[in-house]
């Protein structure tokens, strides 16, 4: 379901989430860039402006757990039977 969250909780106790989704022209758009580039380039284009500062007050361990939690549950949305 399009509208499913992926939730973690912040430095400051409170919950916050970011899209279990992510469209394949996001992930293409950042196929070569470095890893630390790709996690704060799909936050940027993905987390509104609190979830941002949430995850700026973070560790880089903790940065780094959100994200591979975030991505370990990511779903690859619908998709049809192709034609080709």
């Amino acid at each position: 379901m399009a509208l499913e969250r992926f939730h973690f909780t912040g430095a400051d106790g409170n919950d916050y989430s970011l899209p279990k989704m992510v469209k394949g022209g996001d992930l293409r758009k950042i196929r070569k860039l470095s890893n630390a580039d790709q996690m704060f380039t799909l936050f940027e284009m993905l987390a509104d402006e609190k979830t941002l500062s949430a995850l700026d007050e973070l560790t880089t361990a903790e940065v780094s757990d959100v994200y591979n939690d975030w991505m370990q549950g990511m779903s690859s949305g619908e998709s049809s039977n192709s034609t080709v």
